[in-house]
């Protein structure tokens, strides 16, 4: 990629290609635009189990290009040689995972000189990908502005509450509800209940009255109770692996 800088439609074909390659069954471990130091080049780096431990990157070039090839018919613009495949294992993955933001629907700009052992200009990692095509389909009509969200509540779509232990930093509870949550259950001490409602929105409520916050993924920021405190959140992301 000749340009010195990475539009803005380049990074919406990154999240277009991330969740076509979901929808079609291809897992995305982790992914990232990134602009190589010794080329100077920018390149979409994906993380897929399809590439084997060893390293063998055919069958997986084979499966993301056919889903490339008929996204091209729909108009999509990515060039196939802007893409490359890496495995979960490789060390530019893991950094990519390290590094990617957790509670956000948008790629996280990345300024550190190397992912793994890869010498890098600057990059943008994508956050995870939905975990199911339902929550995949909510996030897509919250961003075309169809539905109204709000924490905890799902109008039209999947909610994903889970209830984590603490101390233990493991989840004890997962369910999903659509609408109003059925038959909610008390917290004990030491306990926290985490939702995500479509569009990437999150609620957490602990055992304690002053245990509650909201981010808001549409302001970006924390609207009740600031910024939960950095064990409840290491608690979280320990617990959700």
């Amino acid at each position: 990629m000749a340009q010195a800088a990475l539009v803005e439609m380049q990074i919406k074909e990154g999240q277009t290609l991330i969740e076509r390659l979901t929808h079609e069954g291809i897992e995305v471990t982790a992914a990232a635009w990134i602009k190589e130091s010794e080329s100077g080049d920018w390149y979409f780096y994906l993380a897929t189990p399809l590439v084997s431990e060893g390293g063998a990157t055919k069958a997986a070039y084979r499966r993301v290009n056919a889903v490339i090839r008929e996204m091209e018919k729909e108009g999509f613009g990515m060039d196939p040689f802007e893409q490359k495949v890496i495995g979960p294992h490789n060390p530019i993955a893991r950094d990519m995972v390290a590094h990617r933001g957790r509670l956000t629907r948008t790629p996280k700009r990345f300024w550190g000189s190397r992912l793994g052992n890869l010498a890098i200009e600057e990059a943008y990692i994508y956050p995870p990908p939905p975990a199911t095509p339902e929550e995949l389909a909510g996030i897509q009509l919250w961003e075309c502005g169809r539905i109204e969200l709000r924490p905890g509540i799902g109008p039209a779509g999947l909610c994903r509450v889970v209830v984590i232990d603490l101390q233990t930093q493991t989840v004890v509870q997962r369910r999903t509800y659509r609408g109003t949550m059925a038959n909610p259950q008390s917290l004990v001490d030491g306990q926290l209940e985490v939702t995500w409602a479509e569009g990437g929105a999150v609620r957490i409520i602990g055992a304690a009255a002053a245990q509650r916050w909201r981010w808001s993924q549409p302001r970006g920021n924390w609207e009740e109770g600031g910024q939960p405190p950095d064990e409840v959140l290491q608690a979280i992301f320990t617990a959700m692996g």
